[in-house]
């Protein structure tokens, strides 16, 4: 929930209420567009656990590779998404070749669910559904045997607690 309102009074307790943003009047567009995102973003943290990828029919958009040029990018369909000389390489399932966009990797990150995608290195996510294994600081991918390298695990919490959370399992 966003909470708008031209009363500072609401303010302190709209975010005792955990919500989402509070805007008080008048709110600039790029204001109300970065309470959107956040908004979005907590949806995508908030996927139910028993939900699948295949299950979910939802895409993101991605500028590029030419200027006032859009591509549609279907979750379950991205393997993993590399950095690199200031383009970013989406490499999807059932593609020759991976999708170029202009956009920086952290708004891509922004973009993904929490869920299902993991930074393992400062240059690359990848999609969770086709881990395979950790091995000589590597992440090897089910498909196409692909291995992407992983940066410091300290630096990358959360695919520390992954790779945790996996080694419990066996």
């Amino acid at each position: 929930t966003i909470l708008y309102t031209a009363h500072s009074k609401y303010e302190d307790r709209g975010y005792d209420l955990i919500l989402v943003d509070v805007l008080l009047k008048p709110v600039s567009s790029s204001r109300f567009k970065g309470a959107l995102r956040r908004v979005n973003n907590e949806l995508k943290d908030n996927l139910l656990p028993d939900s699948s990828l295949e299950e979910l029919c939802d895409y993101f958009q991605v500028r590029g590779p030419g200027k006032f040029e859009r591509q549609l990018v279907w979750y379950k369909n991205v393997l993993y998404i590399e950095s690199i000389d200031n383009k970013v390489l989406i490499h999807q399932i059932g593609f020759d070749k991976p999708l170029v966009s202009n956009m920086p990797l952290r708004n891509i990150i922004d973009m993904l669910p929490r869920t299902w995608f993991l930074q393992c290195h400062k240059s690359y996510i990848f999609n969770i559904n086709f881990f395979k294994k950790y091995h000589n600081k590597s992440v090897h991918l089910t498909v196409n045997k692909v291995q992407l390298p992983v940066g410091d695990r300290k630096v990358f919490k959360r695919f520390d607690h992954f790779l945790e959370d996996e080694n419990k399992l066996c």
